[in-house]
């Protein structure tokens, strides 16, 4: 058995011809989300516990899938949206969505723009109205990831009564816009409260927090800002790994207290996946994908051209329509460019084909892919999801 095993893992990419292999197994997704392609997609989700979406951001397409897909999902038992925020974010996102139409958002934005990630574009918000108008949780979205390095103005504005000391915060607010607006100014991250507030200050916070969720707040904004300054002393990989364990750490706080139903994960697709990510940390997709007794279905939406959405306070204007980069895609993009619709989308199931993963191109970002996603969805042409502001 070793011999013949062995002799399968020589497979070599001249006897698997993977642009035919990947037309056969093909599916449309028309672009009113009906289709083979689609029914196969809502058929495995429904199948499973967890259905884990790996995003690029800033892409219209994506929101507007995950909408749809939702809609198909609900009464399979998902009642809950695992989104990538904070957790304190995700609270008050439960709160702006069930305010009808985008008034409490715009006036949110007006007073703290960039002060939450991704969801300050309309597409994205759409979707979140969506899952809180259809999901019967109470409150179904759920952030697990680091609080955004602009959020302390919204979060302290937002959660003022959890601190007793009217003036302190107001101090501390005051100084926080006022870092946010020098950061946009001069372009120096090192202006936001989330760096630039001492531990004395924090303390002080601390001290005037009127119970737990004040001091969690507080827990929060540090235990992000630690993550934010590996990344700014070059410190890579600490920063993903203490990350992704932080993600861990949120989501499964949050399923002990929710044990029941599926959940829908909607995360950057470095996070989805299983295995060893692109950043080289088993990141919270894999910890799913390894929970005993459930089963998890993992799919990427990859735009294969066309804009996103790009923007940040460090970037100019022109970021708002970024010509997509497929360059991290490897291989398929050669090997799929064929298969590319006029209109609508195409779904490539993947994880059928694990055992020839050494007949796979020498490439990376391709291999990567496999291990890491039960299928990709193609994106022919994006377009760039619009912000508020």
């Amino acid at each position: 058995m070793l011999i013949m095993g062995l002799a399968l893992a020589q497979t070599t990419q001249a006897q698997v011809d993977w642009a035919e292999r990947m037309a056969e197994a093909a599916m449309p997704i028309r672009e009113d989300f009906s289709g083979p392609g689609w029914d196969w997609l809502v058929e495995q989700a429904q199948a499973a516990d967890y259905l884990l979406v790996g995003e690029d951001h800033g892409v219209a397409q994506v929101p507007q899938l995950c909408g749809a897909l939702y809609e198909g999902l609900v009464d399979a038992g998902y009642h809950h949206l695992v989104i990538e925020t904070g957790p304190f974010t995700g609270r008050l996102l439960n709160e702006l969505t069930a305010v009808v139409g985008t008034q409490a958002i715009e006036a949110l934005l007006e007073q703290d723009p960039f002060s939450l990630p991704f969801y300050t574009q309309r597409e994205e918000y759409a979707f979140l109205q969506k899952v809180r108008s259809l999901s019967p949780a109470e409150a179904p979205l759920v952030g697990i990831d680091q609080e955004l390095v602009a959020s302390p103005r919204m979060l302290l504005g937002a959660y003022a009564t959890q601190f007793s000391d009217a003036n302190l915060l107001a101090a501390e607010l005051s100084l926080a816009r006022a870092g946010y607006n020098k950061l946009v100014e001069e372009k120096n991250p090192g202006d936001l409260w989330m760096f630039a507030a001492t531990e004395k200050r924090l303390e002080a916070l601390r001290a005037v927090a009127k119970g737990e969720v004040g001091i969690q707040i507080i827990d929060e904004l540090v235990a992000s800002r630690d993550i934010y300054n590996y990344n700014n002393t070059g410190e890579y990989h600490a920063s993903n790994l203490t990350r992704s364990q932080l993600m861990k750490k949120h989501f499964w706080t949050f399923r002990e207290a929710h044990p029941e139903g599926k959940v829908m994960v909607k995360l950057g697709a470095f996070h989805a996946m299983r295995g060893y990510s692109f950043t080289h940390v088993q990141d919270i997709g894999n910890s799913l994908s390894e929970e005993p007794g459930a089963t998890s279905f993992h799919v990427a939406i990859l735009p294969m051209g066309g804009v996103q959405n790009r923007y940040t306070p460090f970037s100019s204007e022109e970021a708002r329509q970024a010509p997509v980069d497929s360059s991290m895609l490897g291989a398929l993009v050669e090997l799929t460019e064929s298969l590319l619709p006029e209109s609508g989308y195409v779904i490539i199931p993947l994880a059928q084909w694990r055992g020839l993963v050494n007949a796979l191109p020498e490439d990376f970002a391709l291999r990567k892919l496999f291990y890491g996603f039960d299928a990709v969805i193609l994106v022919p042409e994006s377009t760039a999801s619009t912000g508020f502001r």
